[in-house]
């Protein structure tokens, strides 16, 4: 399971497909339960609302679950969005021209941003 945490993490960071605020805070609370635990800090003022917000999304989970849990969501949520872009593109260029087709999925995702829920 380590490993499929490890590959869910780093395809995260490396992910075409823009992170709504929502899921950020989403993955961020099961990433830091995974791999540090329980949050033993005071809740940050309420006029530091981004921190403040991480602080709520840290769960109480075991590490073992937060791990698991972080790469079911990153595969249902966010794996999904991503393959619906490639399969839309896919269907307007060609496989042998990967360059057009990264630039045109690039573009898509900046004018449009990330597919909605």
């Amino acid at each position: 399971m380590a490993a499929v945490f490890e590959r869910a993490a780093a395809e995260l960071k490396a992910a075409i497909v823009a992170v709504s605020d929502t899921h950020k805070l989403q993955l961020y609370g099961l990433f830091k339960q995974a791999t540090v635990g329980d949050c033993s800090v005071a809740a940050p003022s309420a006029f530091r609302p981004v921190e403040r917000a991480k602080w709520n999304e840290a769960p109480s989970l075991i590490k073992r679950f937060a791990s698991s849990d972080f790469v079911e969501y990153f595969e249902d949520s966010l794996l999904d969005k991503q393959n619906r872009i490639e399969s839309f593109i896919s269907n307007f260029y060609c496989k042998n021209a990967p360059d057009a087709r990264s630039y045109h999925l690039q573009r898509i995702t900046e004018e449009f941003g990330p597919p909605t829920e």
